[in-house]
């Protein structure tokens, strides 16, 4: 046989080979997906948790900075023009970071009256239930020495943040200092 004239090999997969392929990756994708469930809903909890320890901390630090008391109460309108401070339902529907400005007559503490300023608002949390000790009330605030007030009394407590079974619970302690922790719902 001439050297210059050999029969061309085929290259490539056989259907069979192609089927077999397909299958062991559907397979491998089915045992995943649950896992990737699991991992989604880990992260939108750690997404949540953040998100309303790092509004503590922003209040801390505004309250000290601008000398005056800042607070942060639970809203059930916070992207509204004129959003207001609610006693009723829970923190999932949001929350608002304000200038509580209660030296001023006629302002009350914990709510946005008056001369108060929303300094940043906190949007609905999606599949999330959060649960505060009883004592932090609807509202907590800070004094321009970075100390923690409640409405409810004592700052100190604790703020759980679900999703499913998983849980991010914040610790406020009456120093101001916020740490987080993993629970169970």
């Amino acid at each position: 046989m001439n050297p210059e004239h050999r029969p061309c090999r085929a290259r490539g997969l056989t259907l069979v080979e192609l089927l077999i392929g397909i299958s062991m990756l559907s397979i491998l994708v089915a045992l995943a997906a649950p896992d990737f469930g699991g991992w989604l809903r880990s992260y939108r909890l750690t997404l949540q948790s953040n998100d309303f320890t790092s509004a503590l901390a922003y209040a801390r630090s505004e309250a000290v900075r601008r000398g005056t008391r800042v607070a942060l109460c639970k809203s059930a309108n916070p992207l509204a023009p004129n959003p207001a401070c609610t006693t009723a339902g829970s923190w999932t529907a949001g929350w608002l970071v304000f200038a509580d400005n209660v030296h001023v007559a006629g302002n009350a503490a914990g709510t946005v009256d008056g001369t108060d300023t929303v300094l940043r608002v906190g949007e609905a949390m999606q599949g999330a239930a959060i649960t505060a000790d009883a004592n932090l009330g609807n509202w907590m605030a800070y004094t321009p020495d970075g100390l923690a007030l409640s409405g409810g009394g004592s700052a100190a407590g604790n703020i759980k943040l679900c999703q499913g079974r998983s849980a991010q619970t914040v610790t406020l302690n009456t120093v101001g200092r916020v740490s987080t922790a993993k629970s169970t719902c």
